[in-house]
């Protein structure tokens, strides 16, 4: 099993993919328009898609977590993503 930490990263890395393989529709003016503006603002946009998928992934924790029951013995898997969160807001 992986570590808080480790999860954590392997969970936003995973968010981050998720934006990469988006295809984004629109037309083609706008798609260069987008293109020049991601080279203009260039590390604030990296910034910007990493912070969504950080905070993508402690949504996706807190969901986690409503779905584990304290009267199934889930009190390890509940203390285990708690600290996955708490990971991943260190990331912010």
């Amino acid at each position: 099993m992986k570590t808080p930490k480790e999860k954590a990263k392997e969970l936003v890395e995973k968010f981050i993919q998720v934006q990469d393989n988006t295809e984004f529709k629109t037309t083609e003016e706008n798609y260069e328009k987008c293109v020049n503006l991601n080279k203009d603002l260039g590390s604030d946009v990296d910034s910007y898609w990493k912070q969504l998928a950080i905070k993508s992934a402690i949504k996706a924790v807190d969901e986690i977590v409503k779905t584990l029951s304290p009267y199934l013995g889930d009190d390890n898997a509940r203390e285990y993503w708690n600290e996955v969160k708490n990971e991943l807001n260190k990331m912010l």
